[in-house]
């Protein structure tokens, strides 16, 4: 099983920078000023921090999750997505 990151950088509906914490559901906003932030520059920032857009996209995810189930066992959901991700990327 592998541990996601503490954070990771990401963005909401109008491109506004927001940080994803490790263990929680939903988001934070930043104070960075807003709008402009799209995926090639948020990247960018992850990739900073040593967060690649896989990690950033499976940190979505177990966000989303726990949203939904609070008893979400994160760092499982976490691996399982990390796999499927590479299984997407590698058949097609």
């Amino acid at each position: 099983m592998m541990t996601s990151p503490m954070y990771c950088y990401s963005h909401d509906l109008e491109n506004n920078c927001t940080i994803i914490k490790r263990n929680e559901g939903g988001y934070y906003k930043t104070d960075f000023p807003e709008g402009g932030y799209d995926d090639d520059i948020i990247n960018d920032m992850n990739m900073l921090c040593g967060i690649t857009p896989e990690m950033r996209e499976a940190m979505v995810c177990c966000s989303i999750a726990k949203q939904n189930n609070p008893k979400l066992e994160w760092d499982a959901h976490y691996t399982m997505v990390l796999e499927m991700l590479e299984r997407r990327k590698n058949n097609g």
